[in-house]
């Protein structure tokens, strides 16, 4: 028998295997024997049984009344500086600040990789007037936390901090 006869066999045999398990196990039956039939009581002989405690599990819950979702009120503004600025007013004690600029991973030179998220991490190891350990410590003594993130197309500084 040549090579190639004996690899297309097994391909036959390996497909005609996973065709026979896939068949068995999607006809929802497990793989044991079923087993013989009990005999039958009358109907009189027949006793009600109790509901077990989890009997509630096999009723499906009634649906409820549908949830109405209003989304918060988006103000636009343009900066001086071409900068578009999107406030969102949420009644909570925490304020969060993110700026988001075209860029990323797409704008990066061959042979570059990782620029991007190099250079957004570095705008929060510190300045030119804080060292890398100065400004964390002034975010943690806010509660504050500050993030960075390079996708592909964006590069992104947020904050989050209390009001």
């Amino acid at each position: 028998m040549t090579t190639a006869r004996a690899n297309r066999r097994m391909a036959v045999k390996t497909s005609l295997s996973v065709l026979a398990v896939l068949a068995l196990s999607c006809s929802g039956q497990k793989g044991v024997a079923p087993s013989p039939a009990a005999p039958t009581a009358s109907a009189a002989s027949v006793k009600p049984v109790a509901p077990g405690p989890d009997a509630w599990r096999n009723k499906e819950p009634p649906e409820g009344p549908r949830a109405v979702h209003e989304y918060p009120a988006v103000e636009t503004s343009k900066l001086d500086n071409g900068m578009s600025l999107f406030v969102v007013h949420r009644p909570a004690g925490v304020v969060s600040m993110s700026v988001v600029a075209l860029g990323g991973a797409s704008r990066v030179p061959e042979g570059k990789s990782g620029l991007a998220a190099l250079t957004v991490r570095m705008m929060t190891e510190g300045t030119t007037r804080k060292s890398s350990l100065e400004l964390a410590e002034a975010v943690e003594s806010l509660g504050t936390s500050l993030e960075q993130s390079a996708g592909r197309d964006f590069v992104r500084l947020a904050m989050t901090t209390l009001r």
